[in-house]
């Protein structure tokens, strides 16, 4: 369903409450070891999808271009 006549790629959403029209945006990003709790959060790569995408559908292409970069987690915590 297209929901925007001013974007006919946008689309519809919801997730936990919250609704929108348009894009979701996947952010990885590197959290260190606890003992560095207080340094910030350093955003490694960004993949923008369909409003209607499931998170899961992006890890492989995320776990690609992070390994492209050296940068490669060794665990990765996914909110699906």
């Amino acid at each position: 369903m297209i929901a925007s006549p001013y974007d006919p790629e946008a689309r519809y959403s919801r997730k936990r409450g919250s609704a929108w029209t348009g894009f979701k945006v996947h952010l990885s990003e590197i959290r260190d070891r606890p003992e560095h709790a207080d340094r910030p959060h350093l955003i490694t790569h960004v993949v923008t999808t369909d409003a209607t995408a499931n998170d899961a559908t992006v890890v492989d292409a995320i776990h690609d271009s992070l390994a492209d970069k050296g940068l490669k987690p060794a665990e990765h915590l996914l909110d699906s």
